[in-house]
This record gives C-alpha cells, structure tokens and sequence, in this order.
C-alpha cells in the first residue's frame, strides 16, 4: 500500500461521503529512517481527509515476527499524530499474529505505546477488550 498512499487519498477525496478505513498502517514497505520519512509525508495526505481512519495491525507483516515494543512505537505515534486518535483503531491480526506474539502481548505493547494517552484517546477494537 505505502506506494499507494497518493493514490489511496485521491480516491478518498473524490468520494468524500464515503467513510475508507487505511489498513495495516498504511503497510510501509521501507522501514528505515528514510522509509519512514516518506512513509509519514505520504500518510499525511491520506490523513487530510476527514473520511478515512486508520486501522493499527500487522506488526509481524511490517516490521517481521521479532518485532519490539521499541520499534512500532514511533510508527503508531505517527500515525495518531497525523490522524488524530479518533480515526485511530488497534487490531489483531490473528491468527497471523500469533506467530510473531500472543493476542495479550500484543495489547500490551499497544497499551505500553499509548501509555501516556488519556483512556478516552484511543479505541481498542476486540471482542471484550478493554484497555486497563
């Protein structure tokens, strides 16, 4: 998807009725420095428009199954920076997932990147799931 940004948010602009979700953080292929800062130039035109969220998920596709709290947390800080924490929504990406990590280890390290926010600031989107 991250060649696709442009083109993802001039799709959303011509359909501004129409609510689009960016899945799997906007799937950054390049996850250097240097990836990341075109990554982030390129979600920022995604994240002007009013109609799209974004949805966090896929950490062992992006960044491969040994990933670390360390690593995804500038990236999902990124993306609630340009979006905003109401068009912000964490996921699973289970069962997948679960050959990186377990459902509770990956919730923890969501809640350990957004440990400063306010309870209200980010949705969890699981069955059940409530931050604590």
């Amino acid at each position: 998807m991250a060649p696709q940004l442009t083109d993802f948010g001039a799709v959303a602009r011509s359909y501004p009725d129409v609510q689009f979700i960016l899945p799997l953080m906007g799937w950054p292929i390049d996850v250097t420095e240097a990836g990341r800062s075109r990554w982030k130039r390129d979600t920022k035109l995604v994240s002007d428009c009013a109609n799209v969220a974004v949805k966090i998920f896929g950490m062992e596709c992006i960044f491969g199954l040994g990933w670390t709290m360390d690593q995804i947390r500038p990236w999902i800080l990124d993306l609630v920076e340009l979006f905003g924490p109401e068009h912000c929504m964490f996921a699973s990406h289970m069962p997948i997932a679960r050959l990186g990590c377990s459902f509770d280890q990956l919730y923890a390290a969501y809640r350990g990147v957004v440990s400063d926010f306010t309870r209200s600031g980010v949705r969890f989107l699981a069955q059940g799931f409530s931050p604590g």
